[in-house]
């Protein structure tokens, strides 16, 4: 092991204010089932009395789950967790639209099981989503050689492309202009800032308190086969709790945070034939960030603003099979840059050296890379194959059970640089079998059962050979 490694890893040891986040397992889970939310769109005749012209719904849900989450010792942790929601939407002559949705969320630890030191847990905010949206026109008027002018306001979720660069929950605004099959959208938001964790689980307050800022743009061509875009997105560090200092016995690290960075895409999607479809999306990342206060040799040195250059693609094709089961299989390949003289694929602490241009790549997307590892998409090719079915189609008891299964392998692109759990110098990380199901029991109730096991390769630690592993169930009921 190299000084530097010694360095880092002593005063990771011995500093409290790093706090690695054992929340980082939940959330991935948080976000593989998240839900989506959808407005109906409906046209309504303009003279209609305004309780005609008028929709008004609400709802809600209550759902309880059980987590049991190995962590990196294979050591099983296990969460109780009961999500209630409410949620009302407005709309007004299928052009003003208005929603709102509240989540209480209660987080239940056994003895010495959560990851933050903070125990059992009351969620914040309880705000979930709130947003306006004005539509001028339908799609079809559009297409057809119609301006159409939409804007959305409010806490949203935000993408750009297919989720490369951004997928996220933001407070902010979002405006498309469209016309002739061409379609124009920009957007302008921030983090909610105790509702989101950031990329960078060094900085202080990483999860509880991040203000970056979103600007970008998005030009998309519909209509035809294929579906080309190009976009740019411009993200700005604005965090105030942006220094601390690290100690290892004598040696101090004093430690300051900043990273700015641009994202550069392009992509495509449509069909391959009536039954298949496909995407692709290449980015590039460009901006600038403060180096490390490790040096080569593990002393504390100087930290310097250094250039970002990094990159990411990420592809994939999906078959529907057309039999009586509804089968669906699909394939995806992600890939994303190294830099070999980090220590951590996105930590500041034993991050880039001082005096080398930033290889890494680190965006603010949301790619499938699994339940049991989750890792970020940095220095690795994951290879994913899934499978969606309704294996007892014609059962009026079991028709309505959706199974799914993914295998995923994870391989290093350089053996030498990091990915964001501890590796050695080898190139395959190992790989990992999610299975799990969705059964519409009752229309109003839910069963849902997730199982991740990964199998460690030669780059994990040999101490973390373990089959490391994530169990979930719950049951949801809507209403």
């Amino acid at each position: 092991m190299d000084l530097r490694r010694i360095a880092i890893a002593c005063a990771l040891a011995a500093t409290p204010a790093y706090a690695q986040s054992g929340d980082d397992a939940v959330q991935r889970v948080e976000r593989q089932l998240r839900e989506l939310d959808q407005a109906a769109r409906f046209e309504l005749p303009g003279d209609a009395a305004f309780s005609e012209r008028a929709l008004l719904e609400w709802g809600g849900s209550i759902g309880f789950s059980l987590y049991s989450i190995d962590d990196a010792e294979s050591k099983s942790h296990t969460l109780r967790q009961t999500d209630a929601r409410a949620w009302m939407r407005a709309e007004i002559d299928g052009r003003h639209r208005f929603f709102a949705r509240l989540k209480l969320r209660y987080d239940d630890w056994n003895t010495g099981d959560d990851f933050d030191g903070q125990g059992d847990d009351l969620r914040e905010p309880l705000s979930e989503r709130w947003w306006y949206e004005f539509d001028s026109a339908d799609g079809a008027a559009a297409a057809n050689g119609a301006w159409r002018i939409g804007a959305q306001l409010g806490k949203q979720h935000f993408e750009v492309g297919n989720g490369v660069a951004l997928s996220a929950t933001l407070i902010g605004v979002r405006a498309t202009v469209a016309r002739g099959g061409l379609e124009l959208g920009v957007i302008a938001a921030d983090t909610p800032v105790n509702d989101f964790i950031d990329f960078d689980a060094s900085r202080p307050s990483f999860d509880t308190n991040t203000k970056r800022r979103f600007i970008g743009a998005t030009l998309e061509r519909r209509g035809g086969d294929v579906t080309p875009f190009a976009h740019v997105l411009r993200q700005t560090d604005r965090n105030d709790r942006d220094s601390t200092i690290f100690q290892d016995g004598l040696e101090v690290y004093p430690t300051e945070f900043e990273y700015d960075s641009t994202y550069w895409g392009a992509g495509a999607r449509g069909p391959l034939t009536p039954q298949s479809s496909w995407y692709a999306e290449f980015d590039v990342e460009t901006g600038r960030a403060l180096s490390s206060p490790i040096t080569a040799v593990g002393t504390p040195g100087t930290q310097t603003h250094e250039s970002i250059f990094g990159w990411a693609f990420a592809g994939g094709v999906a078959w529907s099979l057309e039999d009586a089961r509804k089968s669906r299989i699909d394939g995806a390949l992600i890939v994303a840059s190294a830099d070999d003289d980090r220590l951590d694929s996105a930590d500041t602490f034993g991050g880039n050296t001082a005096g080398t241009i930033d290889r890494g790549f680190n965006g603010f997307g949301f790619l499938d890379t699994g339940l049991a590892l989750a890792p970020d998409p940095g220095n690795l090719a994951t290879l994913r194959v899934g499978l969606e079915t309704s294996p007892f189609a014609g059962d009026a008891r079991l028709e309505r059970l959706r199974a799914v299964a993914a295998f995923y392998l994870f391989n290093k692109l350089d053996p030498d640089a990091p990915i964001n759990v501890p590796t050695v110098r080898e190139r395959f990380v190992g790989a990992e079998l999610d299975l799990g199901f969705d059964w519409n029991v009752r229309p109003d109730v839910t069963l849902s059962f997730r199982y991740g096991a990964f199998m460690p390769g030669g780059a994990m630690p040999p101490e973390e050979d373990g089959t490391r592993q994530i169990l979930f169930g719950g049951v949801t009921y809507a209403f």
